[in-house]
C-alpha cells in the first residue's frame, strides 16, 4: 500500500509539472448536510493543485446508480443500500429529529420511541425523496404493530413543521432541517430507535482504482476528523430513550 501511494505521488507530481487539470464529480442530495457540502466544495489536494470539484444534485435514491454508471466519481449518500458494486466509507451518524407539537406528552422525554407515537399522525418525506428510509419507517411500524393510522407526506422541513402545527402530528427530519425550520410552537426531540438513524457515507465504485479518488476520500475523512464532524457511530443519547429530559 505504501509503494502504491508512493507511485501515485510520483505520477501526481509528473502531472502537476505538465499542468494537467483534474476534476472530481461529486453527487449529493438536495437535503445533504450543508457543512459536509461546504467541505466537499472547498477540497484541496497538495498532490493535485489544479483540482476542480463539481457538485451535482440528485435525490438520495438515485445517487448510488449514478456512481455505478460512472456519471459521478463519488457521492455523499445518506443510508445507501448495500451494493457489491460500491464501496461505502461512513462519515457521520445522527439520530432523526422528532418534531412534536409543544403540548405532546413526549416532550418530557429526551429521546422518543415509535411506540410512543402510535396514536399520533406521522409526517414523512415523500417516498421518492429517499425510498430506503421511508420503507425503513414503515417496516419498523409493522414490526411494532402500531399503524400509524394517518401519514401526511411533505417535501421540505418548513412544510413539515407547519404540518405539525396544523395537524398535531409528529415529523421525522434531519437535525439540521428541524433546527432550521422549527418555530416556537413545536419542540424537537430525538428518535431513540436503534435501527432508524441517519448514516451519511461517501460512496465510490468498488472497481475505481483512481489514485486521485483514493486521495480525495482519504483527505476528506482526515478533514472531517480535524473539524470534529467525523462521527461514524450513532451518539449514545439517541438510543437511550429512558434518560429524562
Amino acid at each position: 500500500m505504501a509503494l502504491a501511494h508512493s507511485e501515485g505521488a510520483v505520477l501526481a507530481a509528473r502531472e502537476t509539472l505538465q499542468r494537467i487539470d483534474h476534476r472530481v464529480v461529486v453527487g449529493k442530495s438536495p437535503y445533504a448536510d450543508r457543512s459536509l457540502v461546504a467541505l466537499v466544495r472547498s477540497m484541496e489536494l497538495p498532490l493535485y493543485p489544479r483540482l476542480r470539484v463539481y457538485l451535482q444534485t440528485r435525490f438520495a435514491g438515485e445517487l448510488p446508480g449514478c456512481v455505478r454508471a460512472g456519471e459521478f466519481d463519488l457521492a455523499v449518500v445518506t443510508n445507501p443500500l448495500a451494493d457489491a458494486h460500491l464501496t461505502c466509507t461512513p462519515l457521520c451518524s445522527k439520530p432523526f429529529a422528532v418534531v412534536l407539537p409543544e403540548g405532546h406528552e413526549c416532550v418530557r422525554q429526551t429521546a422518543v420511541m415509535l411506540k410512543d407515537l402510535a396514536s399520533t399522525p406521522w409526517i414523512l418525506f415523500e417516498r421518492h425523496i429517499h425510498p430506503t428510509l421511508y420503507d425503513s419507517f414503515r417496516k419498523r411500524a409493522r414490526e411494532l404493530a402500531i399503524g400509524p393510522e394517518v401519514i401526511h407526506h411533505i417535501a421540505d422541513a418548513e412544510e413539515a413543521c407547519e404540518m405539525v402545527r396544523q395537524t398535531g402530528g409528529v415529523a421525522f427530519l434531519t437535525p439540521h432541517g428541524a433546527e432550521r425550520a422549527a418555530t416556537d410552537t413545536v419542540v424537537i426531540r430525538y428518535l431513540g430507535e436503534p435501527e432508524l438513524f441517519l448514516s451519511t457515507q461517501l460512496v465510490v465504485h468498488a472497481e475505481n482504482r483512481s489514485m486521485l479518488i483514493s486521495e480525495f476520500v482519504r483527505t476528506f475523512v482526515k478533514r472531517l476528523k480535524l473539524t470534529g464532524l467525523y462521527q461514524p457511530r450513532i451518539p449514545e443519547i439517541a438510543i437511550d430513550a429512558d434518560r429524562p429530559a
